[in-house]
């Protein structure tokens, strides 16, 4: 069976947030749809995989064994997406809104914060920072759990999809 050929792809990224957060309504929120459209996606993933991909557990939805092995392909792929379609779209920083995530040791934490600030209220005012202050041993987790976008600092053991500089 060809799952491409019934798949609507819109499908992909609603299974994506929703191995993530574990939630319909979190989901709902992050991809800015109702709880009952995410339930009903949730359906049609369900019948499409022939599997139940997130069932209630003591602490609220987990994840089934065929969602668990979905995870880290999905997300892989779900990067490919956006990286493939933003190609080419250029990068402008006076027009940039959201939240820029970094990690950073506390040694760092005073000689960089404050001209990072500066410079981004001057070049990037749309941006907020929000800072965590990890070490080596976090910094990869962090990354694998989606909180971080950026790390200062000297990670050991990068793994080959993270990129350092």
């Amino acid at each position: 069976m060809s799952y491409l050929a019934n798949l609507d792809m819109n499908l992909l990224k609603v299974l994506n947030t929703l191995i993530e957060e574990q939630n319909v309504t979190r989901a709902a929120e992050r991809l800015g749809r109702t709880q009952p459209a995410i339930s009903n996606a949730l359906n049609r993933l369900r019948k499409l995989l022939g599997d139940e991909l997130l069932v209630r557990g003591a602490g609220g939805l987990t994840l089934t064994p065929r969602a668990e092995a979905l995870r880290d392909p999905l997300h892989d792929i779900m990067q490919l997406a956006e990286i493939c379609l933003s190609e080419g779209a250029q990068f402008d920083p006076s027009t940039a809104v959201g939240i820029l995530r970094i990690g950073l040791p506390d040694r760092l934490s005073l000689s960089v914060l404050p001209p990072l600030v500066e410079r981004l209220g001057e070049t990037a005012p749309g941006l907020g920072l929000h800072v965590k202050t990890t070490d080596r041993d976090q910094t990869i987790s962090l990354f694998e759990n989606d909180e971080i976008d950026l790390a200062l600092g000297w990670p050991e053991n990068l793994p080959t999809h993270l990129r350092s500089e």
